[in-house]
């Protein structure tokens, strides 16, 4: 059985030794779990086996497109960075990241959807300091990014 405490109170975030998710979606991690020394390498989620579905992303155009007609919702979608020698690694083992990238940018434009962010992390000025790990970024780096939002 899965019992979720939701009022949580979090007396202090910092030098926690679990993972904390709060109540606004917003994850904390555990001291143990943020890399201090970075070092770059492949991003391989899910990744290997990767083959687009044309059928899925039409799907996924339609289901945009019914949270903006039907619930009168602003869509904005978010690409979030990896640190950057992970990053340039990653492209050049598997370009599919960059291919999806520009399907993204693409599908945002066609369908008057604001898009902010990207994979590359220098084109927001994310520094590896930045990361949590080799593919997540802090929040100083999403604020960079989020900042985009008009």
């Amino acid at each position: 059985m899965n019992i979720r405490k939701l009022n949580l109170d979090v007396k202090n975030i910092n030098n926690n030794h679990k993972p904390i998710i709060l109540n606004d979606g917003k994850r904390i991690y555990a001291d143990k779990q943020i890399d201090k020394n970075i070092v770059g390498r492949r991003v391989n989620y899910s990744m290997t086996l990767f083959e687009f579905s044309e059928e899925y992303f039409k799907l996924y155009e339609q289901f945009i497109n019914y949270i903006k007609d039907v619930h009168k919702t602003e869509v904005i979608l978010v690409l979030t960075p990896y640190e950057q020698d992970s990053y340039n690694i990653t492209v050049k083992y598997n370009p599919r990241y960059l291919e999806m990238e520009n399907k993204f940018l693409d599908l945002a434009q066609k369908n008057n959807v604001q898009i902010v962010g990207s994979y590359n992390p220098n084109l927001f000025n994310c520094e590896k300091s930045e990361f949590y790990d080799y593919r997540h970024p802090k929040d100083s780096c999403m604020e960079k990014i989020l900042n985009e939002i008009k």
